[in-house]
């Protein structure tokens, strides 16, 4: 919750979130009720933008809705546009000249109405082939354009990795450093350790939907050292109980400690053999027949025998005094 509560930029951030939504509401209300007031705040925010959207809107509405809905919506905006430019009142002098019989005005006042209409249309067949056109160096430019957006997103993502793996890598370590010391393990058994640990921490991260969806929010506010906070806190919580829930999945017998407290006991269960002393010793020639290698598991005295010394290729075996060893790597 706290590292949530930082993500969101705290109390001032929850408050600008409230506004947001607020404002997100008020703009939905004025959609539902055709509240002019939205058109003029987006025209007002971007002019050019805004003259595209109403075409293409006025495209959907052609397409998709009605006749009568399309001549309720584009005949206001037309008939005023017709007006204006002296539509109605040359068709008005133009049925006038004809009544009295003026032929060679009628036809220079049609032809001025003809060259208007085909001038509109031709505006339309403009816009038309600009759509339809391709533009090499604009597509080119907005190529660059995102390219360059891409190495930006991509560089700020990198940092923000790096700054979490840091942290991780040493909340990781205050965890495993003992564990591993325990088991005396090779750096290579260290890091598949380590990396399957990773993934399935991050393979619960992956599948929160939540934690993903304020991640995501805070990388694309470029805010590097909070989006880096709130993964690794993530990471953090998580670790203690994937780290149990593997360690016991891979070596169940595992306890702190038992290295040495293994040790101490096949000291005394080597002495009280060799003095014929201890229940179950066996002197020379008794007991299991080990010849070599790995020793068979029923064949080890796990009393004797941790799973620290048996990974480590160490064991006691039944009615044998001494500690035998092996090699793992010889194995197969």
């Amino acid at each position: 919750m706290a590292a949530t509560f930082e993500a969101v930029g705290g109390e001032e951030g929850l408050v600008e979130i409230q506004n947001e939504v607020e404002d997100y509401r008020k703009e939905v209300a004025q959609f539902s009720n055709g509240d002019p007031a939205l058109l003029t705040q987006l025209r007002e925010a971007n002019p050019e933008q805004f003259a595209n959207m109403v075409t293409q809107g006025l495209e959907q509405i052609a397409q998709h809705m009605t006749a009568d809905q399309f001549d309720n919506t584009i005949l206001p905006t037309m008939v005023a546009r017709l007006d204006k430019a002296g539509f109605y009142g040359s068709v008005t002098e133009l049925l006038s000249l004809i009544k009295e019989g003026k032929g060679q005005e009628a036809f220079e006042l049609t032809t001025k109405i003809n060259n208007w209409l085909n001038n509109a249309k031709g505006m339309v067949k403009k816009q038309l082939d600009l759509k339809s056109q391709k533009n090499p160096e604009r597509e080119a430019l907005e190529k660059d354009r995102a390219a360059l957006n891409q190495e930006k997103q991509e560089a700020f993502e990198g940092r923000v990795s790096s700054d979490v793996n840091r942290s991780n890598n040493t909340a990781t370590a205050k965890i495993v450093e003992p564990f591993f010391k325990d088991l005396k393990l090779s750096p290579e058994g260290r890091r598949e350790f380590v990396n399957a640990l990773n993934s399935r921490i991050f393979k619960i991260m992956a599948k929160d939907v939540q934690f993903q969806r304020a991640a995501k929010s805070l990388l694309a506010k470029g805010d590097q050292a909070r989006s880096a906070r709130f993964v690794s806190a993530k990471f953090a919580e998580l670790l203690p109980d994937q780290f149990r829930a593997l360690r016991n999945a891979m070596y169940p017998n595992y306890s702190r400690g038992g290295t040495a407290a293994s040790a101490a006991a096949g000291k005394k269960a080597a002495a009280a053999g060799a003095n014929g002393k201890e229940k179950g010793a066996a002197g020379a020639g008794s007991g299991v027949n080990y010849t070599g290698g790995k020793p068979n598991r029923d064949d080890v005295d796990w009393k004797r025998t941790s799973e620290t010394l048996w990974i480590s290729g160490r064991a006691f075996l039944n009615g044998k005094p001494d500690m035998v060893k092996f090699n793992w790597n010889d194995v197969k």
